[in-house]
């Protein structure tokens, strides 16, 4: 339940992260847009490297952030273990005669930089069949079968599985979900936040 006196009017800049962005917090926006119909969203779905930027620089006014341990800031909503996974369709017999052949995030992405340091400990062979900066190309080429890739438990796609354990990879670290705000005074912040908080609550 929202407080309908405290329904305000103005902009309400949000960040959301790419890999979240078609799970259920489109739901949690049109939920708040309901109670707070004179409130404006502006929501920037992105990279949480992109998104952290924003928010430093202040062009938005709070944000939900995929971090790593060594990275967390702000209120922690909840902990996503990271899978490798492949497609439904994908026959990738091990121990196979060849490097592993890998769909990941670009350069700019600490998953993928987890992955390759973890399969270089375990003296996996790789190599690297398909790049893309955006959550849907690596869910696309992982889901036709291209590779396999590194994604959270909660944002997996339809036609996407996890690697079974017979193939021996490496475990890897998950990733810790945080909200940050930097503006308070943001016309309908507050409801916003209580209503992330609720949501996750919930969730667990």
């Amino acid at each position: 339940m929202f407080d309908t006196a405290e329904a305000s009017a103005g902009p309400l800049r949000i960040g959301l992260p790419e890999e979240y962005s078609g799970s259920e917090l489109p739901d949690l926006l049109s939920r708040f847009q309901r109670s707070q119909p004179d409130v404006e969203l502006f929501v920037q779905c992105a990279s949480s490297e992109r998104l952290e930027a924003s928010l430093e620089d202040g062009t938005l006014d709070l944000g939900i952030l995929v971090a790593d341990q060594e990275h967390r800031r702000g209120e922690l909503l909840g902990y996503d273990p990271t899978w490798w996974v492949m497609s439904e369709t994908l026959d990738l017999d091990m121990p196979s005669s060849g490097p592993l052949p890998l769909v990941l995030f670009d350069q700019a992405c600490w998953w993928r930089q987890w992955a390759l340091d973890q399969l270089n400990v375990a003296g996996r062979e790789w190599r690297i069949a398909y790049t893309s900066d955006s959550i849907a190309g690596v869910a696309a080429a992982i889901r036709v079968g291209l590779g396999i890739g590194v994604l959270g438990r909660s944002t997996l796609p339809t036609g996407v599985k996890r690697v079974p354990d017979r193939l021996g990879l490496p475990d890897l670290p998950g990733s810790h979900l945080m909200l940050r705000q930097v503006n308070a005074d943001a016309p309908g912040a507050d409801a916003m936040v209580r209503l992330i908080q609720r949501h996750f609550r919930i969730e667990e």
